[in-house]
């Protein structure tokens, strides 16, 4: 039930400290509990998690954790790191998480600087039935099915009756392309092509993004580096680098936006072209299928700050997909009129 619990119902508070060795969290009565974590709660080792209010731990659970005085933890991210980075346009009773901001240009890092998250983007409750259909639906919405079955009209034979009517004994038959009949027609097959194209909600397109971020910030998937400017071309250097960061030999998707200026030229796409594990993808193209089938998610700081321009204000938009709505009316913005100089009875 406690992994239930920590792993699907724990909201997310500002981090007491990104290098912490358990997981923190605070409890009904105003102090933490203190836990190894194991299993998906490893996703929050790094991070300082909340329990809901509601939320009440009962049975052998309670043995297995220790509760501690919430004034004995220490704040060392305050302390010695540096927030180079904030967000807003979150709701109040939010809180933004807190992660390290890397750098690429040397293999060596000395973890000083930390920026903050959008808390709606990165701290949502992850929806894993909306991950779930629309990884279905990114798989399929180009697919055909071609499989095609004839029916005893398309068979062409078999007009004649087999046998007369009666005086045989037999069964009657009126032909021999019946359904019934072995090598026949058949009933209710498939009669493709027929496409497996899908529609789902731009709100379920945009929770399942929101919750594939989520769930990358807190497994620790998610690495936000200034940019991707490399000193060489060697792929053993950048190889390191995202060794020594806890990347190793696994997947890793690195997103950038048009703002960092990177073409074919640059170090990075040499680097990663004769990488099969690693694969570089313009913001624009980012879908919830490629962060899936990526263990690493690497964004750069312009990427992260397009991206949380762009996802929040869908958050908050009008919901003018499918509905009746007045285009200038329905703006979230204000709209200045326009007058033309040369009409004077506009």
């Amino acid at each position: 039930m406690m992994n239930f619990v920590t792993s699907r119902f724990l909201s997310i508070s500002r981090t007491k400290c990104l290098d912490t060795p358990s997981r923190i969290v605070r409890t009904l009565s105003g102090g933490i509990i203190s836990k190894e974590p194991d299993g998906i709660a490893k996703s929050y080792a790094e991070t300082g998690a909340s329990l809901p209010d509601n939320v009440v731990v009962l049975g052998i659970n309670k043995e297995k954790l220790e509760m501690q005085d919430y004034r004995t933890v220490d704040d060392p991210v305050a302390s010695h790191c540096e927030i180079v980075r904030t967000t807003s346009d979150y709701l109040p009773h939010l809180t933004p998480p807190l992660v390290w901001l890397h750098s690429f240009e040397s293999r060596d890092f000395d973890p000083h600087e930390a920026i903050e998250l959008h808390p709606e983007i990165f701290a949502c409750h992850p929806r894993m039935d909306f991950l779930h259909r629309c990884k279905e639906w990114q798989e399929k919405f180009r697919e055909v099915d071609y499989s095609w079955a004839p029916t005893r009209a398309e068979m062409g034979r078999g007009r004649k009756k087999p046998w007369p009517q009666k005086g045989t004994g037999r069964a009657r038959h009126g032909s021999t392309v019946a359904p019934q009949w072995k090598n026949g027609g058949i009933a209710h097959g498939p009669r493709g092509p027929r496409p497996l194209f899908q529609k789902i909600l731009p709100s379920v397109k945009l929770s399942a993004l929101t919750s594939a971020l989520t769930i990358k910030r807190i497994q620790n998937n998610l690495l936000i580096a200034k940019d991707f400017e490399l000193s060489s071309p060697d792929p053993l250097l950048f190889q390191e680098i995202l060794t020594d960061r806890g990347v190793g030999d696994k997947s890793a998707l690195l997103v950038f936006a048009d703002s960092d200026n990177l073409d074919e030229s640059s170090n990075v796409f040499s680097v990663v072209a004769d990488w099969p594990k690693v694969n570089l993808m313009p913001l624009i193209a980012m879908n919830v299928w490629s962060l899936l089938h990526h263990e690493w998610l690497i964004l750069s700081s312009n990427a992260l700050d397009e991206l949380e321009r762009k996802v929040s204000w869908h958050l908050h938009r009008y919901s003018w997909i499918e509905k009746p709505h007045n285009y200038y009316q329905d703006l979230p913005f204000e709209v200045r009129e326009f007058v033309p100089e040369s009409d004077e009875n506009y």
